[in-house]
């Protein structure tokens, strides 16, 4: 059953340290569901957090969260155009060289964008995806944080392509399209579980009985600040492919609770790798199968032999 435009808002603990029920606001209201097992996959980890979990957020020592992005879709400008100016190749995404020739575009109009490898996309002909903002220091769970990133980031994209449709050229038509209903989130809480993945597990690619998938996405560090280039950067760190294990998927402090997404229990620098969409799908898939067999069989996620699921 699925029920769309509903957030979760509390969480009703029993005395078996699981949860009872969770309340929800919607249009329908307040409504409150039970559960034998639930599992967070709001990316912030909102429902775990809600119930107690213990979580770490950030960089290690100042607890700095990587920034967030608006993307946009525009039209009015031709692929060909953009790809005989070198800010991309045929139905691809931007090169490192191809990014930094678009930053420099962009200076060109008198706008320094606030992420400087901005990144063009191919969708289709006659549109494109651009990323070409970071909004720093927000707060993955503070409403007005994420409002004025929000605003911020609406803002300067469209100063962006204003200027550009300004100078002319091959941009003399190009148009916003549509910017995302939600500015995109890189980073939130990370919940503590049965196993954190680290840094070390990426550097050895570390394999595990009961993995869920293969992670062979880079470490994706984006600059904290605009002052520390405002790209990104691996962290040093040179992984191998590596292994999240379903233990990962099952909260530490409360019985019940599963997450799925880049609200797992990992480090900084693990989150920055596994955080992407392509793993968050096994993820899900993994605590969904979990979940079902604990419900089915009335045991808790972490009494679930994950091997014989795969």
């Amino acid at each position: 059953h699925i029920r769309l435009h509903t957030r979760v808002t509390s969480a009703i603990k029993t005395g078996k340290n699981r949860i009872g029920y969770i309340t929800t606001e919607g249009f329908s209201g307040r409504e409150a569901w039970k559960a034998k097992v639930f599992i967070d996959a709001t990316g912030n980890g909102d429902l775990a957090a809600l119930a107690g979990c213990g979580f770490d957020v950030g960089e290690p020592g100042t607890n700095r969260v990587q920034p967030m992005s608006l993307m946009v879709i525009l039209s009015g400008v031709e692929e060909q155009d953009v790809v005989k100016a070198g800010f991309i190749k045929p139905r691809s995404i931007s090169s490192a060289e191809e990014k930094e020739r678009l930053h420099k575009e962009i200076l060109t109009v008198g706008i320094d964008a606030s992420y400087s490898i901005p990144t063009l996309i191919a969708i289709r002909p006659g549109m494109l995806a651009l990323m070409t903002n970071h909004q720093y220091g927000v707060s993955a769970y503070n409403s007005e944080d994420i409002t004025k990133a929000t605003l911020e980031a609406r803002e300067e994209v469209n100063r962006i392509i204003e200027a550009l449709r300004r100078k002319g050229g091959i941009w003399r038509n190009v148009r916003i399209v549509s910017t995302a209903a939600q500015i995109g989130i890189r980073e939130g809480r990370r919940i503590h579980g049965l196993y954190t993945i680290t840094k070390d597990d990426m550097i050895k690619g570390a394999k595990f009985g009961d993995s869920v998938c293969l992670v062979k996405y880079m470490v994706d560090i984006h600059s904290l600040s605009k002052t520390e280039g405002g790209s990104w950067h691996d962290g040093g760190i040179k992984m191998k492919p590596y292994e999240i294990p379903v233990r990962s998927l099952i909260s530490k402090d409360v019985d019940n609770v599963m997450m799925a997404g880049r609200c797992i229990s990992g480090d900084f620098y693990a989150h920055a790798s596994y955080r992407v969409t392509g793993n968050a799908v096994p993820m899900g898939e993994a605590a969904g199968r979990v979940a079902a067999k604990a419900a089915l069989s009335n045991k808790l996620p972490k009494e679930i032999d994950w091997s014989p699921l795969k």
